[in-house]
């Protein structure tokens, strides 16, 4: 079978037309385009609710080139070299889906309606008076035949190059300012790049920015005050959309044709070009970051990880307060080099006492995951720093704190409920030596030693809660073999010893966790 070729139906067309954009602001962005490829140095367009009214001072369209370009859409790239803008030749699907248009151009109306099988529409200048396409002339009232995906061509007077569009709205605009203040924003750079003077209304549209960066490839605009971290991105002048770089809003002026979707919202990500001003943006943000005294908490996590990439970013950041302690304090990547480092949650106490001590620089735990990208990625000294557990590193602070406390100085109470213990894990089998103690951590831990130790505090309970939460926790920690120690989270460390303990299958085991507790509630335990 020869090869085929694909074809598009008139469905597609009609989707070109109506589906491009939902936004009439957009269909003007198109028609400014369209008059900055036609070489124009003045676009004006005037707006009401019900009309709006292009025109420009560019190369106009002769009869031949209208049947060429007008009624074609999409065009071959050896056909839009020369063009600013048109690279699909699609645009105008836009202006059409709005209103009823009359176009104006060397020699020619061109009318289109896609709402109306018939439209009435007023030509000064026409001189047809006979079309197959007219339903009826009266003066410069024409009724002409709009039916399907199709426009009407008419005589007219001749005129010097220039274009005009009149747009009578399907829909009211509902609010002519907001809607002047959106276009505003889409054309903002238009002007100044193109050097085309836009008005709107009879005022004029359009600004210089204000560029901290001129490359090949872009311009590098000043970031904006707002809380809005994405960048605005405009091709050659005109605004595509907002797009996450990174953690600082510095805008892109491309200087050459980005290669954006067909509604002109988007950036493909195969487009080479686009990748280039991305990998860019990344070296003047952090330049800009680098001058900046203040930055927040993603700023800096930004710069950390871009020192894991870049030898030469990690010398011109390492000096930067970047980095946060517990105590809230700023450290520079230079004073944790070969250092010990863990990271604790803000304003701890025992990670504070440890820095104190100078065990090790103890950073806030949300710069965990920047910081190992920094020490695994960059070959330095910050490569060697030893990234601890931060239990490892306060367990000085629990052996300093934690005291063991004779039974001689316990109060009665408290001496009766500390044998009752020894009693009962004697009857689990636990072989444990059980000491009371003052700790600021913990209310039951071991030792080195293996000795157990419970506070003083919980040992000056009621039978119940003796019973109960105080013997559990006791079964819990004599079970593990010590490791608890240092873990803030043993109530949901159990392990196999545990389970035996609580069976009463441990040798020498006289009784079951159950027998213990009711024994300790019937005073079994003298």
């Amino acid at each position: 079978m020869p090869k085929q070729n694909f074809q598009a139906t008139e469905g597609l067309l009609h989707d070109v037309m109506r589906k491009q954009s939902g936004v009439i602001e957009k269909a003007w962005l198109e028609a400014l385009m369209n008059s900055v490829d036609a070489n124009a140095t003045e676009f004006h367009l005037d707006v009401t609710e019900d009309r709006s009214t292009i025109s420009d001072d560019g190369d106009s369209m002769t009869e031949q080139e209208v049947q060429k370009y007008f009624s074609q859409f999409g065009l071959k790239d050896s056909d839009i070299t020369d063009k600013e803008f048109g690279k699909f030749r699609m645009g105008r699907g836009q202006i059409f889906n709005f209103g009823t248009n009359i176009w104006r151009v060397k020699e020619n109306y061109m009318v289109v309606d896609l709402d109306n099988e018939a439209t009435t529409v007023n030509l000064e200048e026409c001189t047809a008076t006979e079309d197959d396409a007219i339903v009826s002339v009266d003066g410069d009232t024409y009724n002409v035949q709009t039916e399907g995906l199709s426009y009407v061509m008419l005589d007219a007077k001749p005129q010097d190059d220039g274009l005009s569009i009149t747009v009578d709205h399907y829909e009211a605009i509902d609010d002519v300012n907001r809607t002047i203040a959106e276009f505003k924003k889409l054309a903002r750079y238009v002007t100044w790049f193109h050097n085309v003077d836009v008005y709107v209304n009879g005022s004029t549209v359009g600004e210089e920015p204000d560029v901290i960066e001129d490359t090949e490839l872009a311009y590098y605009i000043e970031p904006g005050s707002g809380v809005l971290s994405t960048s605005e991105v405009y091709n050659k002048g005109a605004l595509v959309n907002r797009f996450n770089l990174g953690p600082v809003s510095i805008g892109i002026i491309s200087k050459a044709d980005l290669d954006v979707t067909l509604d002109r919202t988007d950036i493909l990500d195969s487009d080479p070009y686009w990748g280039e001003i991305k990998k860019e943006y990344k070296a003047v943000a952090t330049q800009y970051l680098k001058e900046q005294d203040e930055l927040n908490s993603r700023k800096r996590e930004w710069l950390v990880e871009r020192a894991a990439d870049s030898p030469k970013v990690f010398e011109a950041v390492k000096n930067k307060p970047l980095l946060k302690d517990v105590s809230g304090d700023m450290r520079t990547i230079s004073e944790v080099e070969g250092r010990d480092v863990g990271f604790a949650e803000a304003n701890n106490k025992s990670a504070e006492a440890a820095m104190d001590r100078g065990d090790a620089v103890i950073l806030d735990s949300n710069q965990q995951e920047s910081f190992k990208t920094l020490a695994s990625g960059h070959a330095s000294n910050t490569d060697s720093s030893s990234i601890r557990d931060f239990e490892d590193i306060i367990q000085k602070d629990l052996q300093f704190e934690m005291s063991e406390i004779a039974r001689d100085n316990l109060s009665k109470r408290r001496l009766k409920h500390l044998e009752i213990i020894e009693s009962a894990l004697d009857d689990l089998g636990v072989r444990v030596t059980v000491k009371a103690g003052y700790s600021n951590h913990k209310d039951v831990w071991k030792d080195k030693e293996d000795n157990l130790y419970i506070h003083k505090d919980r040992l000056n309970c009621r039978k119940s809660e003796l019973a109960t939460s105080l013997i559990q926790r006791v079964v819990i920690v004599a079970s593990h073999g010590g490791e608890t120690m240092t873990n803030f989270n043993e109530d949901i460390s159990l392990r196999r010893a545990f389970y035996k303990t609580i069976g009463g299958t441990n040798f020498s085991a006289e009784a079951d966790y159950a027998t213990v507790q009711r024994r300790i509630l019937d005073g079994y335990y003298k």
